[in-house]
């Protein structure tokens, strides 16, 4: 598999994982300041790779 063949799948885990952690989140109290640290931390490891 190419280099970004395997970055494009990463990217689509990564969002994946990420739309299953927004609605376990949003279904506890969390600030939308974490919210907001959370999700950049995920952006910031896509860009990363």
């Amino acid at each position: 598999m190419s280099k970004l063949g395997k970055k494009l799948n990463f990217s689509i885990f990564l969002i994946e994982s990420w739309k299953i952690s927004s609605k376990k989140y949003s279904n506890e109290s969390f600030s939308s300041i974490e919210t907001i640290l959370f999700r950049s931390s995920f952006v910031r490891a896509t860009l990363s790779i």
